[in-house]
């Protein structure tokens, strides 16, 4: 059997089932490492890579993957409510890459740090076949803080940072070459794969007032997000509304193509966060989340039947288990 034919997450499984056999690790398959240093703190950490052949859009300039590589770790830290406290670069490359270029790689991770508080602290270099670049984000929580994605409880409400679409209006014109309806459009939808923002500010607010149960980002689809949510909570989703981009639906219309799957299916990267709300805290987390310049959309309900469903004309459908997966892509 090979790797491809199990895919990352079943991978991810039989490793775990071989590792963490000293049961420090408070949360075990989950998005960071959360090691206890007292009855009341945990030091977590996160890893997460930029790689070439993978990651590496058309025209993407140095000091865009500097940053995106900071935001793919930072948001996972924003959905479990983390300060990050620093970072290392793990940096492995061919010998004959433009020094300048690699400069500008650090330059633009050394902003984005800076911009969520924090700074680039140090690493490694080695060479390799192809430019990999591996972030080690590390902070401090207090454990009873901490949000895990298994904590979803039926009657829960589904709720998300932002609307879903950009990412994959952007992946459609960049790597299966359809044309945007406007340079505008284009323009907009290309900021969020190339300068994309962790919603680092929402998910600390929400940590510290202790308003979620249970949290993701979307960095590799909405429906997949979402079954993370559901199968480690050993609940059901019912998605009742999708907060869709106008860009989204401009673009749909244009190439008659169906924005609900689009937003479900093709996406990934957009680093919103995907949380589950008791009822009695909904308005309060609307307002905490208002408060720190962002807005929390409800997208449905956390139900007892298992499995992922979109509700259209007063039916459940079943929302397909896709989306992007290391080793097989999109399924």
């Amino acid at each position: 059997m090979k790797v491809k034919d199990v895919g990352e997450r079943e991978l991810v499984k039989l490793l775990l089932s071989i590792i963490n056999k000293r049961e420090e690790n408070l949360m075990i398959y989950d998005d960071v490492v959360a090691y206890p240093i007292s009855k009341k703190s945990a030091l977590i950490v996160k890893t997460d890579s930029f790689v070439e052949s993978a990651d590496l859009l058309p025209n993407m300039k140095p000091e865009q993957v500097g940053s995106k590589l900071v935001v793919m770790n930072v948001s996972d830290f924003a959905a479990k409510g983390i300060v990050p406290l620093g970072m290392l670069i793990s940096l492995s490359l061919p010998s004959d890459y433009d020094v300048d270029y690699i400069v500008k790689i650090y330059e633009g991770a050394e902003k984005t740090a800076l911009s969520y508080g924090f700074d680039i602290m140090g690493g490694d270099t080695s060479y390799g076949e192809e430019l990999v670049l591996s972030g080690f984000l590390f902070g401090l929580q207090e454990r009873d803080k901490l949000i895990k994605r298994c904590g979803a409880r039926v009657g829960d409400y589904v709720a998300t940072t932002g609307p879903f679409g950009d990412t994959s209006v952007a992946f459609s014109i960049l790597l299966k070459s359809l044309k945007a309806p406007s340079e505008e459009l284009e323009r907009h939808v290309f900021r969020s794969v190339y300068e994309p923002r962790a919603r680092l500010k929402e998910g600390l607010a929400l940590a510290e007032r202790k308003l979620v149960t249970a949290s993701i980002d979307s960095s590799d689809g909405l429906a997949i997000s979402l079954y993370e949510i559901a199968e480690s909570s050993k609940v059901g989703i019912l998605i009742e509304d999708i907060p869709l981009s106008k860009n989204l639906i401009e673009f749909c219309e244009y190439h008659q193509l169906n924005p609900i799957e689009m937003a479900l299916y093709e996406g990934g990267e957009e680093f919103e966060l995907i949380v589950t709300i008791p009822p009695r805290f909904w308005e309060e987390a609307k307002s905490t989340i208002e408060r720190v310049g962002g807005k929390l959309h409800y997208i449905g309900r956390v139900i007892k039947e298992k499995g992922v469903y979109l509700k259209v004309n007063g039916k459940k459908v079943s929302v397909k288990r896709k989306g992007w997966e290391h080793f097989r892509g999109w399924l």
